[in-house]
């Protein structure tokens, strides 16, 4: 691919094809993230989960996107400024490194024990285990395995260091791709539960 975008690749963007995304990080996502370090100093020990998550939401708000009003870097610009200010509000500097929704309580026992969700063990209609983490259990196991394994391996870690970049090699997946499948995961876990009559805590998106 060249130097930058071309039509075909706004065409892919907007048809939903997810194979633009590594284009899109690494075309866009220097100058995205050159903006964030710029306009929020304080912000800069986060960027690469900031960059992340305003991916995350670029891509799910593809279909607002208008490319006759302007470019889909400011586009993505605009959503990243935005995702920053969340940011600073929610003061995700001091409770980002924990899962604070009832799945990531979830994630974090699978953690410290991975093979126990899986054994058959206490989890069946009659067992003693809470339906909303039974339900929990059941999504979870219907997510691919590569998406599996990117959620344990960020629970084993609790988000911490590059995380990421552990990972890139044994998925032959580039670090920003794995970071957008969390993020997507964790939201369809999200979605999943509320569907089943669960009231989930919103939350911000990658907590």
């Amino acid at each position: 691919m060249g130097a930058d975008l071309t039509a075909g690749d706004i065409r892919r963007f907007l048809d939903g094809d997810e194979g633009v995304l590594e284009q899109l990080i690494r075309v866009l996502g220097p100058k995205v993230e050159a903006r964030l370090r710029e306009a929020f100093p304080a912000l800069r020990p986060y960027l690469e989960d900031l960059l992340a998550e305003s991916l995350y939401r670029l891509w799910t708000r593809r279909e607002k996107f208008d490319p006759g009003r302007g470019s889909l870097v400011g586009y993505w610009l605009t959503i990243a400024e935005s995702a920053a200010r969340d940011l600073l509000r929610a003061n995700w500097q001091q409770t980002r490194a924990r899962e604070t929704t009832p799945e990531g309580d979830y994630l974090e026992q699978l953690a410290e024990s991975p093979a126990a969700p899986f054994s058959g063990a206490g989890v069946g209609e009659g067992s003693a285990v809470p339906a909303e983490e039974r339900a929990f259990w059941e999504v979870f196991s219907g997510l691919p395995e590569v998406d599996r394994h990117i959620l344990l391996h960020y629970a084993q870690v609790d988000g911490e260091g590059h995380w990421a970049v552990e990972l890139a090699q044994t998925l032959n997946l580039s670090p920003g791709a794995i970071r957008t499948r969390r993020l997507r995961s964790m939201e369809r876990i999200r979605q999943a539960l509320a569907r089943k009559g669960f009231t989930v805590p919103p939350g911000k998106m990658g907590a």
